[in-house]
């Protein structure tokens, strides 16, 4: 995306000329706004990569709990609690 954004925004600038410096200040400022936004991209995806190894160990615990409340109810008795 930054890529395209740098593309865009450098081929607009130089489509506009020198002539035009409100369309030449509203594309850098288009610019920066996309360039801000896709490192936010960047950073959240990076948050959530790191993340998903500490949500296996819930997920795993949960999966438990659900297999014994399940084998529980089958044989009519509670789940034991650690």
């Amino acid at each position: 995306m930054r890529v395209a954004t740098e593309r865009i925004a450098r081929d607009l600038y130089v489509d506009s000329g020198s002539g035009h410096k409100a369309r030449q200040k509203a594309v850098a400022n288009d610019k920066a706004h996309l360039m801000k936004l896709a490192k936010q991209r960047d950073s959240t995806a990076t948050k959530l990569k790191a993340a998903r190894p500490k949500q296996a160990g819930p997920q795993k615990s949960w999966a438990s709990e659900k297999a014994c409340v399940a084998q529980g109810v089958m044989v009519g008795c509670a789940c034991p609690r650690p």
